[in-house]
């Protein structure tokens, strides 16, 4: 018998009518209450759902799986399956899960689950995931409606820190910030999607989405009504998520962009008025449209690494700007514009195609750091000479 003791070998004698479902149920089971690997357990506990699961043997499996075995995969799939097929007799373990499980993905799985059955057994436990949920938020202090985004995140219910005045949230590449009973910064990577629970975020004011796999973003910065730094650098957009046009309605004071496949600029960019850091650097923008004189608050502007071979006069308009890096483009010529730009401390030309500086950046007398360097410039107009603050 210890020769049919692999997945791939109980399926293929049962196939070949080797062996009764029974010999395989029994095997299947020998193998869940013997491998030491998780996934091994999990892939037989999926097998059983192709047997005949009115067996009273299986439930008392499945059982201990849920409430013992020490991998949150085995137990999250364990209590899909109790729920889906022996729902009534499985209801106490399934409720003792509800209450004592740790894991998140136990608790989301059963969630999901929850979510998709109506009878009153689910009814019952629905009941009781709520009253978890208000265990969660409780602990963590946090209104319960944002309690799922934990859940949704993968975030660790046993890593948790505090100094007093924040909660800190952390595991599986995510982490919350939470005060006065709301998430107000969150951080994830390595994911595809977006949970759409992150809508239920009322109060959130940071949020990095940095390192993931987005090609696009659903439609919720409209339920963000706080937010005010967002970060999507390093995913796989080709273009500007259409969403973020919804964050003109918004006080947003920095968004990052950088390292993605952006071409474009979109016109409506000129609408985000709060904007004081724009970053879409590492990314293959041709053009800068004129638009972006009106981000009258904008502090720092990085389009370093890009495609850009000109200038649009109209970044002339940037009263406030105090820091702008366009190294690393084709950039052949600077507009007289430039020189408006009262308040620039930090200009970073390098590595461009300029030839010579226009007569009007000897107004820019906050300037201190200028970096020419990677250009064809043969010498400085002497007017640069007369600007006091300015190392070369």
């Amino acid at each position: 018998m210890n020769d049919y003791l692999t997945l791939e070998k109980i399926n293929n004698n049962l196939i070949n009518n080797n062996i009764t479902k029974l010999e395989a149920i029994n095997l299947l089971i020998s193998l869940i209450e013997g491998s030491e690997d998780a996934n091994v357990r999990a892939k037989c506990i999926e097998g059983l759902t192709q047997l005949e699961l009115n067996n009273a043997k299986v439930f008392k499996t499945l059982e201990s799986c849920l409430i013992s075995d020490e991998n949150p995969l085995v137990r999250a799939k364990a209590a899909e399956i109790i729920m889906l097929n022996f729902l009534e007799k499985g209801f106490s373990p399934l409720k003792w899960a509800i209450q004592n499980d740790n894991s998140y993905l136990v608790l989301k799985t059963l969630n999901r689950l929850i979510d998709g059955i109506r009878n009153h057994t689910m009814e019952r436990l629905r009941e009781e995931f709520f009253k978890r949920l208000e265990d969660i938020s409780s602990t963590f202090k946090l209104v319960p409606k944002e309690a799922l985004i934990i859940l949704d995140l993968g975030i660790d219910l046993n890593k948790v820190g505090s100094n007093g005045q924040y909660y800190f949230i952390f595991g599986n590449n995510a982490s919350c910030v939470i005060k006065n009973r709301h998430v107000q910064a969150l951080s994830f990577s390595l994911k595809t999607n977006l949970s759409y629970s992150v809508s239920s975020l009322s109060k959130l004011k940071n949020l990095d989405l940095s390192c993931n796999y987005f090609t696009i973003l659903p439609d919720l910065f409209n339920f963000l009504s706080h937010l005010e730094h967002l970060d999507l650098s390093w995913n796989d957009f080709s273009s500007f998520p259409k969403q973020l046009n919804k964050l003109k309605n918004q006080k947003i004071l920095s968004l990052k962009m950088s390292h993605n496949d952006i071409n474009i600029i979109p016109e409506w960019i000129g609408t985000l008025k709060s904007l004081k850091y724009l970053d879409l650097s590492y990314n293959t923008i041709k053009n800068i449209p004129e638009s972006i004189g009106l981000l009258n608050s904008l502090e720092e502007l990085n389009l370093q690494g890009n495609n850009l071979q000109e200038i649009p006069p109209s970044l002339g308009l940037l009263t406030s700007l105090k820091r702008l890096r366009l190294s690393n483009n084709n950039i052949r010529e600077i507009p007289d514009s430039m020189g408006s730009l009262a308040l620039l401390q930090d200009l970073d030309l390098k590595n461009n195609n300029i030839q010579e500086l226009p007569e009007s950046m000897r107004e820019l007398n906050s300037l201190i750091s200028l970096n020419l360097k990677g250009n064809g410039i043969q010498r400085l107009q002497e007017s640069m000479s007369s600007l006091e603050k300015l190392k070369l």
